[in-house]
């Protein structure tokens, strides 16, 4: 049902957003990558998207890689 959303609404940060956490929820942490990774090549709301790619990242264990979007969130947006 999220993917007819985003036929509709393809390029809508809310939407993907939903579908991360969706994603996220069911356990499906490389689908919720996929969906974050998409998204940020939409560039959609880059600093939203690069927090939620550091919390699937670490989802993933990927330590490292959580570290830097965060880095990255943190330097787009320094006052969250």
């Amino acid at each position: 049902m999220l993917q007819e959303i985003t036929q509709g609404a393809p390029r809508n940060v809310d939407t993907f957003t939903a579908m991360i956490d969706v994603e996220l929820w069911s356990g499906e942490f490389e689908a919720a990558l996929e969906y974050v990774v998409l998204a940020i090549l939409l560039a959609l709301q880059l600093s939203v998207l690069l927090y939620k790619k550091a919390i699937v990242e670490q989802a993933l264990c990927r330590t490292e890689e959580a570290l830097a979007s965060i880095s990255d969130f943190l330097a787009l947006s320094p006052g969250e």
